[in-house]
């Protein structure tokens, strides 16, 4: 027995759903490792930030590209 009909759900609205959740979750997260590894001069830093951004889908990137415009506007 099919698994999408056995609880009633659309394979089509279930992977465009799926899609759409994985964009939204990683689009920010590779932006905020490119503009991490671009700002941070520490291999160790990078290192740490890069974890927080993939370990904390929402806040990690946030902060990420918050710290990284800072840490432009600095320079």
């Amino acid at each position: 027995m099919d698994v999408f009909s056995q609880f009633g759900i659309d394979p089509g609205k279930f992977l465009a759903q799926l899609l759409a959740g994985l964009a939204i979750i990683v689009a920010p997260a590779v932006y905020a490792t490119v503009a991490i590894v671009k700002s941070c001069r520490s291999s160790g830093a990078i290192l740490l930030w890069v974890a927080l951004i993939w370990l904390f889908p929402i806040l990690g990137p946030t902060s990420a590209i918050l710290s990284a415009r800072s840490n432009d506007a600095k320079r």
